[in-house]
């Protein structure tokens, strides 16, 4: 709205005496409002006025004024109820709440208004937190700095919560507490650097697992389900028919929040068959009743003389289980697609790279099944060691490297291979579209 003019005016009879605050909208309409029978006051008042009308940039009066007076929580509720109501389940809703509450407490922030960006970056530079999760013993519970992950996630809740507050007018885009700050890199910055079980730990890490905690182990291994997947997994989730048995946590447990299917090997189809057929679970029941704790688990990793971090700090835990099922997909050789899809990645990079323990891939092997060059690097003729494959040797002759080119065209897919002759046939004269 643009001021066309403002200016004090004493008031008429109704006014009794006060002074008024006038202007014109950009309409043309005049606008007025009550000020004080003290005419410094009303200066004072009409003062206030420009510089608020200045400082929204939409009016004379601000728009805003009722919401951001409101405490911080009213809003948090409203925010909360909308997520609801567009179908948000309680695994998204409840740590978003918690952590504007959190945020809320530990900045100060009381109003609308009160919330900025400088609080929060403030907060997050020391940011803490008491690590007791999966603890047994809670007597001695240490209290260690946030991870840049978890600072992210309180940076996307009020990143959303603020954006919800500029959609339903509740405050202008300009008071965004993150309009100047940015989410903390991850990469990194790990908290919890985790590597993957090499073939000869998973052996001897499950000769220490007792056998009724077996089975589970030997799923996470074979299917790299979550701890949480496999704590709330039922048997409806579970199909186990011959041709194409599967796995399909529901969507409310898994962490993309979709209905992904795992395919299950042969083997633990078979392992989850005899399960069930010794149990009396029914369909509705979980596939497994209780889950091994971290302690539990780390008593393994000691019995089984296997070190919980290496030297570069990298940890193993039931996650880590994960990790190595991702791992050995890519040393098998399983397209990094297929990996990722058997992954439920919605990023590729997090297959390639966060999960993908790189140290246990066979790359001096790779190396060793490049061709060779026949050609002299020492003083007498060409240096190729005796017991070498003939058929690892790359021609040196135009000749026979043309001939060879033409045998390649076998391991091409038919059509590639196809255009590339005829494209052969046409002659070394032919001339292409860049010549």
């Amino acid at each position: 709205m643009w001021i066309e003019t403002t200016y004090v005016t004493k008031a008429g009879k109704k006014a009794k005496g006060k002074y008024r605050i006038c202007w014109r909208e950009a309409n043309g309409r005049r606008r007025t409002k009550v000020a004080f029978t003290d005419l410094r006051a009303s200066r004072q008042m009409l003062a206030d006025m420009q510089r608020t009308a200045a400082r929204n940039e939409v009016g004379l009066f601000d728009p805003h004024e009722s919401s951001r007076r409101l405490p911080v929580i009213e809003h948090l509720d409203a925010w909360i109820a909308s997520l609801k109501e567009a179908g948000k389940s309680d695994a998204y809703t409840t740590p978003s709440r918690r952590r504007i509450e959190r945020l809320t407490e530990a900045c100060g922030w009381k109003r609308l208004d009160e919330v900025s960006g400088d609080s929060f970056v403030k907060w997050r530079r020391s940011a803490t937190s008491e690590v007791y999760h999966q603890r047994t013993d809670r007597s001695a519970i240490p209290v260690k700095p946030i991870s840049n992950r978890t600072k992210n996630h309180f940076y996307d809740a009020l990143k959303a919560f603020s954006n919800w507050c500029v959609r339903n007018g509740r405050m202008p885009a300009s008071w965004s507490p993150l309009v100047a700050v940015q989410k903390l890199p991850q990469v990194g910055h790990e908290k919890r650097k985790r590597r993957a079980f090499t073939e000869a730990e998973q052996q001897r890490f499950l000769a220490a697992v007792p056998s009724r905690h077996r089975q589970v182990i030997l799923l996470a291994f074979g299917t790299g389900l979550r701890r949480r997947e496999l704590r709330l997994l039922r048997w409806s989730n579970v199909s186990l028919q011959d041709t194409a048995p599967y796995v399909q946590p529901p969507a409310t447990i898994q962490k993309g929040r979709r209905d992904d299917i795992v395919p299950l090997r042969s083997d633990l189809a078979d392992m989850l068959r005899q399960r069930f057929a010794e149990s009396d679970d029914e369909q509705g029941d979980r596939v497994f009743r209780t889950m091994p704790s971290n302690d539990r688990f780390n008593s393994w990793l000691g019995n089984a003389g296997i070190e919980k971090a290496d030297a570069n700090g990298r940890r193993l835990d039931f996650h880590a289980m994960r990790h190595t099922f991702n791992t050995e997909m890519l040393k098998a050789g399983i397209p990094l697609a297929h990996a990722q899809k058997l992954m439920r990645h919605t990023d590729p990079k997090l297959t390639a790279n966060a999960y993908a323990d790189a140290g246990q891939f066979p790359l001096a092997e790779g190396l060793e099944k490049l061709p060779l060059l026949a050609v002299q690097w020492g003083n007498k003729g060409a240096n190729v060691p005796p017991d070498t494959d003939s058929s690892r040797l790359m021609p040196t002759d135009p000749e026979s490297a043309v001939e060879t080119k033409r045998l390649d065209y076998q391991a091409l897919p038919p059509i590639l291979a196809e255009l590339l002759m005829i494209r052969e046939r046409a002659g070394d004269g032919s001339r292409t579209h860049n010549s």
